[in-house]
């Protein structure tokens, strides 16, 4: 009471009462004297300060502090007076003593909690753009809710969907301009039943980069992409295809949309035969190896081509892909077809199989054999003979050295011991050559390193 009658004006005594309000707000630090002069003085000048109307609003009208309005200038500016009074129930302070309340003032988090602006601002979108583009103000605590306790944004009602109704953020997916170029048969991915954004607000980039932190979907190429990455590594058949799709065409077509617009690993690729399958266990026809014809005369086990329609011209064309684009694909996949190196494994394959059926039209009952590698063949005869084989895959005829293995069963089993080779791989069967050679100890040298010739090989 003293030092309000030394003040010469009522703003003098308003002001005093601000510059107090700071020190007060600090808590005891627990010493028995702090705790003493905060219950016995601290606290009843704040009771004091916030129950009685001694701060004027710019009308000139005496209120409470919890009555008084600062707002952010900006917000101010976007959102009006008027409105903010109304959704607040509080009147704006007088100017000179607004700055000494700053720290109570309303900020773009007060806001959002409350519903009549965004309601009068509902018919005003490019108001709510403005407002959105403030959302860069929150921490990522605040996005979580403060402290763990405040309502999370991604359930707040703020945001403006298509409609000219307001939704939670959690509730608006936002459909991105990229989705013009994306093949319809990857709409059916899209998450259905979200409202969408707004129109005018989907169009200011800086707006919709702060809903996304709220909590609004928006679905763009990139999540299109991941969309179909994630579903083509569970998809085994049918039954994993997602709704309107049609088996297999769709899930080449998204194999094919993948291929044009990313080098990505896929884990299955559709075979001839329908069936979901390794690239390694495939191989592309008529490409640089031209394995199909093999293929066809069953004598490539455990292989399949790739689905026709993956090479099919107007399929590529409408994923922007061209036929040399979709084999360099496929030959960074592993698929078969194009080197020599790595088609090993069909020259292998397919040099058993030759082998096989060249010495079952001799009358040769064989078994392929466990632990090859270190018997030193591949094959055995069952029941009538006691006869071994070893078989060798090539692209073209060369020099043979055997390793340590066949060199040890070769000297063992000496005449029971056959060498087969096979050789311009691949090509047609009746191009194939095929040469059977008996006790290779006799033809190769030096015989410390068990070297055979190609020449001898050939005429022996």
């Amino acid at each position: 009471e003293v030092v309000k009658e030394q003040c010469a004006t009522q703003k003098e005594w308003q002001l005093f009462c601000l510059d107090i309000r700071g020190p007060l707000k600090y808590a005891a630090t627990g010493m028995p004297g702090d705790i003493f002069w905060k219950s016995r003085l601290r606290d009843p000048i704040e009771r004091f300060l916030n129950s009685e109307s001694l701060f004027i609003d710019e009308d000139g009208t005496l209120r409470m502090v919890s009555q008084l309005l600062v707002v952010d200038d900006l917000i101010l500016e976007i959102v009006g007076k008027d409105i903010l009074e109304k959704a607040t129930g509080r009147k704006f302070a007088d100017r000179i003593i607004k700055e000494k309340l700053r720290a109570t003032s309303l900020n773009i988090y007060n806001i959002l909690h409350l519903p009549l602006v965004w309601d009068a601002l509902r018919e005003v979108p490019n108001k709510l753009v403005a407002l959105y583009r403030r959302l860069v103000d929150l921490s990522s605590n605040d996005i979580k809710g403060r402290g763990g306790q405040d309502t999370p944004l991604a359930q707040i009602v703020f945001v403006l969907g298509d409609d000219k109704q307001l939704y939670p953020p959690g509730q608006i997916t936002m459909f991105g301009t990229e989705l013009d170029h994306i093949p319809g048969f990857l709409r059916a991915l899209i998450p259905q039943g979200g409202r969408a954004l707004h129109p005018e607000i989907a169009k200011d980039a800086e707006a919709v980069q702060q809903l996304k932190k709220c909590g609004v979907t928006v679905v763009d190429g990139e999540n299109i992409r991941n969309l179909v990455r994630n579903l083509l590594d569970t998809i085994t058949g049918t039954q994993q295809c997602p709704p309107g799709w049609n088996y297999p065409d769709d899930v080449i077509r998204a194999t094919l949309f993948l291929a044009a617009v990313e080098h990505f690993q896929v884990r299955r690729l559709v075979a001839h035969s329908g069936t979901m399958e390794e690239p390694q266990h495939l191989f592309v026809p008529g490409s640089v190896l031209d394995w199909a014809p093999l293929w066809q005369a069953n004598l490539l086990p455990g292989f399949q081509p790739v689905h026709e329609k993956y090479l099919d011209a107007g399929w590529l064309a409408a994923n922007g892909l061209t036929e040399d684009g979709l084999k360099l694909y496929l030959k960074n996949l592993g698929v078969h077809g194009f080197e020599n190196d790595k088609d090993k494994p069909l020259i292998e394959a397919a040099a058993e199989a030759i082998a096989m059926k060249k010495l079952g039209e001799q009358g040769h009952k064989l078994a392929k054999v466990t632990q090859r590698d270190k018997l030193g063949y591949d094959f055995e005869c069952k029941d009538h003979c006691n006869k071994v084989f070893e078989v060798k895959g090539m692209s073209q005829p060369r020099d043979e050295t055997l390793p340590q293995s066949e060199t040890n069963a070769a000297q063992q089993r000496q005449n029971d011991y056959i060498l087969v080779f096979a050789y311009n791989l691949p090509s047609r069967p009746n191009a194939v050559g095929y040469k059977v050679v008996t006790n290779p100890a006799t033809i190769w040298e030096p015989v410390e390193i068990a070297r055979i010739a190609k020449d001898k090989w050939l005429k022996a």
